[in-house]
């Protein structure tokens, strides 16, 4: 199993990981639905965090849904980020290659 450190090398940071599991090549500057609920508008987007050097998942309709690659996937997949963060780890790693690659 691939620690938190390599899966983020490996992924651009979790890009790829947002790419993988929202289903289409994510678009920096341009909000998309939100994957969480019945979004009318398109009021979420995917940002560079320069203090961590990843990506992360923002919504402008519900602040509450925001996080790291590795948040957003727990929240896909109803894994408690807390207490279960090995079985998260294990739920992206065995990804097909082509997440890891552009």
């Amino acid at each position: 199993m691939m620690d938190k450190e390599r899966i983020l090398a490996l992924t651009d940071g979790g890009l790829r990981v947002f790419c993988h599991y929202l289903g289409f090549e994510v678009n920096l500057h341009r909000n998309f639905r939100s994957p969480f609920y019945d979004d009318k508008r398109a009021s979420c987007h995917i940002y560079y965090d320069k203090r961590s050097s990843t990506y992360k998942y923002y919504d402008h309709g519900n602040p509450s849904y925001a996080g790291d690659c590795f948040w957003f996937v727990s929240e896909l997949r109803g894994i408690d980020l807390k207490t279960s963060f090995p079985e998260l780890l294990q739920t992206i790693s065995p990804r097909p290659r082509s997440l890891y690659s552009r």
